[in-house]
């Protein structure tokens, strides 16, 4: 039997603010982390997994792909709640990952995490 993918809008979500905190305690097994590093966690899997932008109070029923160059040209804040552009355009909050790509996401901020 092959199993057929769910449509984008089907699959279950977590916050990209979720995800950095639960990968950052996945490979330092530090809690309570600054913001900064929760900041750097977000962009480590923003970098490596798709994220997406959800519409506030929509449950992120049409989730927007954010792009690579959007990502470049802005900076994450608030541990990953808000992404901030250098040029005025309006913040992005609601950003959030499909739940299926936390796996790839802890192994990615492991990577850098990892002791050496």
């Amino acid at each position: 039997m092959v199993e057929k993918e769910e449509p984008p809008a089907l699959q279950p979500m977590l916050s990209l603010a979720a995800a950095a905190q639960l990968a950052y305690w996945a490979a330092t097994k530090r809690e309570n982390p600054d913001g900064d590093a929760l900041n750097s966690v977000a962009r480590i899997i923003a970098m490596h997994v798709k994220v997406f932008a959800c519409a506030s109070g929509k449950g992120c029923a049409n989730p927007a792909l954010l792009m690579l160059d959007e990502l470049h040209d802005a900076d994450f804040e608030g541990g990953g709640t808000t992404l901030t552009f250098r040029d005025g355009r309006p913040s992005i909050t609601n950003i959030c990952l499909h739940h299926a790509d936390l796996g790839q996401a802890f192994a990615e901020v492991s990577a850098v995490y990892r002791p050496t």
